[in-house]
């Protein structure tokens, strides 16, 4: 992952590693970029996978907004993902107050979850620190000071941001790739309302590699 990162320290630490005579300071700038290439080949591939087991619920049209709608479009898909399992997805930020996050989800016998929906128009773009960590003093404007929070984003997140926030505790970024497999697997009955909230309080990322181990 620190072939992703693009603060100073990481790019000073790629061209050391990386600058030679013949290849110059480009070389560094080529490895991120082909690791950028990387992770966004990940998330094709996730994408067809994902297809390929919705269809079978009628989840198809849900999966391709998740990973291809941007902006306040993403937002209303995320309510309907959300909605359609069962959770209550409360909108927040509307014309009459200014500052709030976009949700609370709740459900019986789980805390209460913020959530705010970022995205980038541009598939090789993705969410900075500034952005991911917004939800948190958004959610002391709404009265949920000591509410754990979530950042979704599309088509995903700086990669240093995770370890940045994770000492929080009150923070979970969460990329639209893996929201996609965890909504899949609680209709394959896999994986419950319960640990999905649970999942999504992972502090610093939660990706589909923390969810429960299936059978």
């Amino acid at each position: 992952m620190r072939l992703f990162r693009g603060e100073g320290q990481a790019d000073r630490s790629r061209r050391a590693a990386l600058t030679t005579e013949a290849g110059g300071q480009g070389v560094a700038n080529l490895v991120r970029s082909a690791a950028r290439q990387w992770k966004q080949d990940q998330r094709t591939h996730a994408y067809r996978g994902h297809q390929r087991r919705a269809g079978q619920y009628g989840l198809g049209g849900l999966i391709d907004d998740l990973y291809m709608v941007r902006r306040d479009g993403l937002e209303a898909v995320f309510a309907q993902a959300m909605q359609s399992v069962g959770i209550t997805c409360e909108q927040l930020d509307n014309n009459m107050v200014q500052g709030y996050p976009d949700f609370k989800l709740s459900y019986e016998g789980c805390p209460n979850i913020i959530v705010e929906v970022k995205s980038r128009e541009s598939e090789t773009t993705l969410v900075s620190h500034n952005s991911a960590v917004e939800v948190l003093s958004a959610a002391i404007l709404c009265g949920n000071k000591d509410t754990f929070c979530v950042t979704l984003c599309s088509p995903g997140v700086e990669p240093n941001v995770p370890s940045h926030i994770e000492a929080c505790g009150l923070l979970s970024v969460v990329e639209v790739s893996d929201l996609a497999e965890a909504i899949i697997r609680v209709y394959e009955r896999k994986l419950t309302i319960e640990e999905l909230f649970d999942w999504f309080c992972t502090p610093g990322i939660a990706t589909k590699a923390d969810l429960p181990a299936t059978l």
